[in-house]
């Protein structure tokens, strides 16, 4: 099939292989024009004949969270900056404490340049003040308890996010296709919440993951 995207044939030749969304954004494209019958950047990159076996795998078990990913509505930043946080602190599988997940996504909103405005407030345009717990509390109730995460014990969802930004691939074993409760987090410690899986198996280490 040829490229539709002459932008993506032009930089697949400079670099040797297939481009990453980031380094096609860094160039001046906006993701979001990709053609119509492309739901997602990874549907048009299995179309390409781009995917491995692999990750064509992974899309198809998965695709439903992807295009979830790629279509939410973003009023603000909070659920791609839980997302990022999450994967800053290889947390995906594992989780984080609650407390320390909404602290940290503080702290990468105010040192954001551009987005700490969604929590700057409108005249003085500095980040609003608030105790830890009522931030925690409002944090809890968006963005984390109104996104979901895919529960999983062996494809690796930073694949995903990994496809965007460098090369690296994922092992894979099995697959658990629980989807954690939004609900579910409000009463929790951790998020996500590696218990609410139907699988029993332990998600890969870090070190396990190539």
């Amino acid at each position: 099939m040829a490229s539709t995207l002459p932008l993506v044939c032009d930089l697949r030749a400079d670099l040797a292989r297939r481009p990453t969304m980031t380094e096609l954004f860094h160039r001046g494209y906006n993701p979001r024009t990709l053609p119509p019958e492309f739901t997602t950047w990874f549907d048009f990159v299995a179309a390409e004949g781009d995917a491995t076996a692999l990750e064509a795998e992974c899309l198809g078990r998965f695709r439903d969270w992807f295009v979830m990913l790629a279509t939410t509505r973003m009023t603000k930043s909070f659920k791609m900056v839980l997302l990022r946080v999450l994967l800053d602190n290889d947390a995906v599988f594992s989780g984080m404490p609650i407390p320390e997940l909404a602290a940290k996504c503080r702290e990468f909103l105010v040192a954001h340049e551009f987005l700490r405005r969604d929590i700057a407030d409108a005249a003085t345009g500095q980040p609003v003040e608030m105790s830890p717990r009522k931030w925690e509390s409002s944090w809890r109730k968006f963005p984390i308890s109104t996104t979901a995460m895919p529960c999983y014990d062996a494809i690796d969802l930073a694949w995903a996010i990994s496809s965007c930004c460098t090369a690296r691939t994922c092992s894979a074993r099995s697959v658990a296709t629980a989807i954690v409760s939004p609900s579910s987090v409000m009463n929790s410690t951790s998020y996500p919440l590696p218990s609410s899986c139907t699988s029993t198996t332990v998600p890969m280490s870090p070190a396990a993951r190539p």
